[in-house]
């Protein structure tokens, strides 16, 4: 069982991936795992799905965000060895990800996931891969 997630504003987390330091505010994750994290992003997807089928949710765009995060996790499982700033910034991105209510409501808004691909972006850009960023329109 996981502990509860915290949230985590949008400025923090772009801050660190944009200058690589650490700002104040961010939390300790040891206690995370990178797969329950994934467990719980698959699963914000599918609540996604439910309200896509209701209303406005850009379902797209967080099935696409889920599935960069996969191929992240494919990447860094490839890797002789990786950071661990690397890891903590991707368990930040993935926490991210799996706030409903974070710089743009996920489920209630048309650019909901929007901000969540952006902070991806950024991570991606970090990293020496091919995995290619989210084209947002």
């Amino acid at each position: 069982m996981l502990p509860q997630i915290p949230l985590i504003p949008k400025v923090l987390i772009s801050d660190f991936l944009s200058h690589n330091h650490l700002p104040l505010g961010l939390p300790d994750l040891k206690q995370y795992e990178i797969r329950s994290l994934l467990e719980l992003a698959g699963k914000h997807v599918k609540k996604a799905e439910e309200y896509a089928e209701k209303g406005v949710t850009d379902i797209a765009t967080a099935k696409l965000i889920y599935n960069r995060l996969v191929e992240i996790d494919e990447f860094f499982s490839k890797q002789a060895v990786v950071s661990e700033t690397g890891l903590y910034q991707f368990k930040l991105v993935i926490i991210y990800f799996i706030q409903e209510e974070d710089d743009e409501s996920d489920f209630t808004s048309v650019v909901g996931f929007d901000d969540d691909a952006e902070i991806l972006n950024l991570f991606i850009k970090s990293l020496n891969s091919s995995i290619k960023p989210i084209i947002l329109s």
